[in-house]
């Protein structure tokens, strides 16, 4: 196949640009989530670089540049949880009590493995009576109808 078959033929996919940037324009906080998440992206790309340039060039291991690039990516998610109008703090909380429910002890290959989780059971664990687990029930559920406000229409081809 020669490469401008390939490119009409693999363009026929593309979803249509305009309206995905005009339902991001119309949230109001739609260019800052697209920015954090671009910006994020990009700082892993170096840190990705980092270690490429250690693991396959031979050079010195930049620890510096690596922490450097670790804030850059901590400012990103700061970004980002302000548009989702949440802190870090409570992202980070979220994050613990899901790893505690996967892995109560401590990490196990068997209860890594996707198979092998219990959703249901997870969901179960959940106790509205305890502080924490009602915090994190009422922050995943405030960060899901944000992101849901204001949707306006899904826009199919």
């Amino acid at each position: 196949m020669n490469p401008n078959t390939y490119q009409e033929q693999a363009l026929r996919t593309v979803c249509p640009q305009t309206r995905a940037l005009k339902r991001i324009g119309d949230k109001p906080y739609g260019s800052q989530i697209l920015h954090a998440i671009v910006g994020l992206t990009g700082e892993v790309g170096e840190l990705a670089s980092a270690l490429e340039k250690f693991a396959y060039y031979e050079q010195k291991f930049d620890t510096n540049n690596v922490v450097e690039e670790i804030g850059d990516c901590l400012w990103y998610l700061a970004e980002l949880c302000d548009a989702l109008g949440i802190s870090l703090e409570t992202c980070m909380d979220l994050n613990l009590a899901k790893l505690k429910s996967r892995y109560p002890e401590k990490f196990s290959q068997e209860r890594a493995k996707e198979e092998n989780r219990n959703r249901q059971k997870e969901l179960e664990e959940f106790d509205p009576t305890d502080p924490q687990d009602l915090y994190r029930f009422i922050s995943r559920r405030e960060i899901n109808k944000r992101l849901a406000e204001d949707d306006g229409p899904r826009y199919e081809d």
